[in-house]
Parts: C-alpha cells; sequence; structure tokens
C-alpha cells in the first residue's frame, strides 16, 4: 500500500512538475481569463514557397490562435496570403526577411505580422538547424520551416517579448524541447510582458535604445 502510494504521489509531481512555473495552471482561473479581454484579433499575411499547402497551413495557425488566444487574449486572423518563389535569397534568413518585408511593404497598414511557412538550410553554431526565425528591426516578418507550435509562438511571442530575448525555460526557451512534449506554455513573468505589449503597432520600429538592449 505504501508502494502504491508513493509510486502515485511520483506519479503526481511528474505530471505537475512538467508545466511547474508556466501559465498552464491558471488558464481556467476567473482573474487570468479577465486579464485576457478584451481580444486582440492579429491579423497575419500569409506566405508560402509551397512547401505546405494553404489549408494545412491555415489549420495549424487556427490551433496555434487557440494555444496563444487562451494565454494572452491574441487571436490569429489570416487576412492576405500569396506564394513566393525564392531567387538568390534562398537559405539567407536575412536575405528572405528583406525579401517578404519589401514584397508585403505596400499592405503594412492591412496587416500586422507576415508568415513565411517555407523551407530553407541555417545550421545555428554548427550544431543544430534553425527552424523559426524572426527579423530583429520591426519584429513582425517570422519565417516558420516546420509544422511545430512550439516553434510557431516562440517566434511569435517574440514580436511581443523582443527586449528580453531568450529566457531559459518554456516558451522563449531557445533549444526546442523533445518532440511528444507540449512545451507552449509562457512563464507567468513573460505573460506579463505579452500583456504589457498586447496593442503594439507593428507599423512603428522598436526604438534604437530598445534594439540595443535585444538579444537572439
Amino acid at each position: 500500500m505504501i508502494a502504491k502510494c508513493f509510486l502515485l504521489f511520483t506519479l503526481l509531481v511528474s505530471l505537475f512538475g512538467c508545466y511547474a512555473g508556466t501559465v498552464k495552471p491558471l488558464l481556467s482561473h476567473p482573474d487570468f481569463k479577465s486579464e485576457n479581454e478584451p481580444i486582440r484579433t492579429l491579423r497575419i499575411h500569409l506566405i508560402t514557397d509551397n512547401t505546405y499547402k494553404k489549408d494545412k497551413i491555415e489549420k495549424f495557425v487556427s490551433k496555434c490562435s487557440n494555444l496563444i488566444e487562451i494565454q494572452v487574449g491574441i487571436r490569429l486572423e489570416i487576412v492576405d496570403w500569396y506564394q513566393i518563389q525564392w531567387e538568390n535569397e534562398l537559405n539567407d534568413i536575412s536575405k528572405m526577411e528583406i525579401r517578404i518585408a519589401a514584397e508585403t511593404w505596400s499592405k503594412r497598414e492591412q496587416f500586422d505580422i507576415a508568415v513565411a511557412f517555407v523551407y530553407f538550410v541555417r545550421r545555428v553554431d554548427g550544431t543544430k538547424l534553425q527552424v523559426g526565425a524572426i527579423d530583429t528591426y520591426f519584429w513582425r516578418y517570422i519565417l516558420i520551416k516546420e509544422l511545430d507550435p512550439f516553434v510557431f509562438l516562440h517566434e511569435l511571442f517574440h514580436a511581443f517579448l523582443s527586449e528580453k530575448g531568450h529566457s531559459e525555460e518554456w516558451a522563449m526557451r531557445a533549444v526546442r524541447h523533445s518532440y511528444g512534449s507540449e512545451w507552449y506554455w509562457l512563464t507567468p513573468e513573460e505573460r506579463k510582458e505579452v500583456l504589457r505589449n498586447k496593442w503594439r503597432n507593428f507599423n512603428l520600429s522598436p526604438t534604437r535604445e530598445d534594439k540595443d538592449r535585444i538579444t537572439r
């Protein structure tokens, strides 16, 4: 009996430990929900190089939208999209970001974030493959290589946490956790920062002082 109780206790610690320090246990709390109001609709300009079909991307964005809305009251809406044909920018992330910024510039007032679901190859520190990126000037042009919510939320939350760079935990952790683990949750501290910047105008870039504090 004692052994069974100990085993049950160990299992519970393991389960709850996975989410210790995140907002996940607070999602259903009335005060938490009220802090997410009113809901902001974040307008997404979607771009694809046909690595993924549009309908598959739409389902993925919808899933990510739910994960974001329950944490900070931000809902994603695709307002426009187009298919891109890369030229000499392919595999140069900076050039890819400049290209999508240039091609969407005339419509910049009509969307908040431009997200390109595309294929690229780039290694970080010669060890791990980079699977997502966001520009560090406007913090609104995102590249996503894999349809993994962790990658998407990681880059998207950077648009609201740009001054802080990476933290050592959870959604802003630089290294992706193993597949099969739902590490999609902000820490309470990260959430407070996102809520403070929830209504930022994406047509205004951070100040020079802010940029000097940014780390990737």
